[in-house]
């Protein structure tokens, strides 16, 4: 089981899919189909979707015989967030043995550009590589930009096939996405970063800041100190740090600062080093995740933080 902490601050975790799942799956896989789906495909239809129909099909592909198809689920907490399912290729013009595919990446919509996409991604991706397959195709509707774009991301380029058909009452047009495996392992190898994490601020008043980025923005208080604050707006998905300083201090008007966040803390740090950027030394406050300042070209500071579950 893989744990990770993404921009809402709650605790992730990804395992394989059981049979136990299947009501949790289907709930939330028609949710994430009225989400994903809105505007892409007729509303009637989305409406009309089943969750006991989808229960009973997740029952029925985690209760069959077992195979080389494999379901991984990302929760929060107890509640099911998400779901990847990969195996080997179902196109005729593929050699299942050398061909795997991602059949489907789906994500509740509260959880997008929190890096669980790209983790649960990655964990298919993996188990697609020690099948072995040499690459990797997966379909998305044509007219589906935000889900190409994040697969365009990953590493995959339409290669030509598209289909179109009669699906749920309606007609469909899907484009073929391929990848040679060792793009793609080379891809998820080499960003150091798994996502952005938050911004930091310094404040003259820690009390009348924390008073005004949530009456004036909208922010909501995740904790707050007299030493230390940090907010979430729920909308955009981020996270802002204040911290508190001296009236006078040069700190003051110099921020914000932004801040990366990795599950290998240390790998990345290296890289940063390696690559010639000038880096701080790593440090922990209060038992926080460490972090550890650097700076660009220009002088100014950016964060490194550890993710951590």
């Amino acid at each position: 089981m893989i744990t990770l902490s993404p921009a809402m601050n709650h605790p992730l975790s990804i395992r394989l899919a059981t049979v136990e799942d299947a009501p949790g799956i289907g709930a939330m896989h028609v949710q994430s189909w009225r989400e994903a789906y809105a505007g892409l495909l007729p509303q009637a239809l989305l409406e009309a979707l089943s969750v006991e129909e989808r229960v009973d099909r997740w029952k029925k592909n985690l209760g069959a015989k077992p195979d080389s198809r494999r379901n991984w689920v990302s929760l929060a907490g107890d509640r099911i967030t998400g779901f990847v399912s990969a195996g080997p290729s179902r196109d005729k013009d593929t050699d299942a043995a050398t061909t795997g595919e991602i059949f489907g990446i789906y994500l509740l919509k509260e959880f997008w550009g929190a890096g669980v996409g790209r983790e649960m991604m990655r964990i298919g991706i993996s188990y697609l590589a020690a099948l072995p397959s040499r690459e990797v195709i997966l379909w998305v509707l044509s007219n589906n930009a935000r889900t190409r774009k994040f697969y365009e991301t990953a590493g995959f380029a339409p290669d030509g096939s598209e289909k179109s058909e009669v699906r749920w009452g309606c007609k469909t047009h899907e484009v073929r996405y391929r990848a040679p495996m060792d793009r793609l392992l080379s891809r998820l190898e080499t960003t150091m970063f798994d996502r952005f994490s938050h911004v930091m601020m310094y404040v003259k008043d820690i009390k009348r800041a924390l008073d005004w980025y949530k009456s004036k923005l909208g922010f909501v208080e995740n904790f707050a100190s007299e030493h230390f604050a940090s907010l979430r707006h729920d909308g955009m998905k981020c996270r802002l740090d204040l911290h508190p300083t001296e009236a006078n201090s040069k700190d003051v008007g110099f921020g914000p600062l932004p801040y990366f966040a990795s599950r290998n803390f240390d790998k990345a740090l290296a890289e940063l080093k390696k690559k010639g950027v000038k880096t701080g030394e790593p440090r922990s406050e209060g038992g926080s995740p460490r972090f550890v300042s650097f700076w660009d070209s220009e002088g100014n500071a950016l964060g490194l933080e550890e993710l951590r579950g």
